[in-house]
């Protein structure tokens, strides 16, 4: 099952999401962390994340991979339901930090990857940024912003499962939410 889930920020939606895979029955919850630790605030909140993790009802398991998803996907397990926080921030660090991003091959690379790793689980809920109504004066933000719609685009067509978090609360905009 794929899932797609987005929000503003501070929307509320990774804990949302993280309540959805918690309540999942059965094997292994995965938390695939796409943050870079490259300034105080966001290992701060790379922290606050890891601490409410610990503190689980279940055991999460955490890969954290903030670049070249492909990476990881063998250590994911068959039947796996597994978090991707977040598909924004995977893509800026693949974008302005990896080195090795081609706007006409990294979306495509980047969904390829996700749709590889949801063959795997039985559950993947994919987080992303809510980045729309961002202006853009930078070219390098206009193309973010534009590669960022299309790929979430991609991946909610493809979602059984897709919906915006606004505090905390789901609004379904895809698909049967029970």
């Amino acid at each position: 099952m794929l899932i797609f889930i987005e929000g503003g920020a501070k929307s509320g939606k990774t804990s949302f999401a993280e309540h959805f895979i918690q309540q999942r029955q059965g094997n292994r919850k995965v938390y695939l962390a796409a943050a870079d630790p490259q300034d105080a605030e966001m290992i701060r909140r790379i922290n606050s994340h890891q601490c409410k993790r610990q503190n689980a009802r279940e055991q999460w398991v955490t890969i954290e991979q903030p670049f070249d998803l492909m990476q990881c996907i063998e250590q994911v397990q068959a039947g796996d339901h597994v978090l991707l926080d977040c598909l924004t921030t995977w893509l800026s660090n693949e974008m302005f930090s990896s080195g090795s991003w081609h706007v006409q091959t990294g979306p495509a690379l980047m969904l390829e990857a996700l749709l590889n790793l949801q063959k795997k689980t039985a559950t993947l809920l994919v987080v992303s940024s809510d980045i729309s109504h961002q202006s853009a004066g930078h070219p390098d933000m206009i193309q973010f912003l534009k590669v960022q719609g299309r790929l979430s685009s991609q991946i909610v067509k493809r979602a059984d499962l897709a919906g915006m978090v606004n505090y905390g609360c789901l609004r379904p905009m895809k698909g049967e939410w029970q």
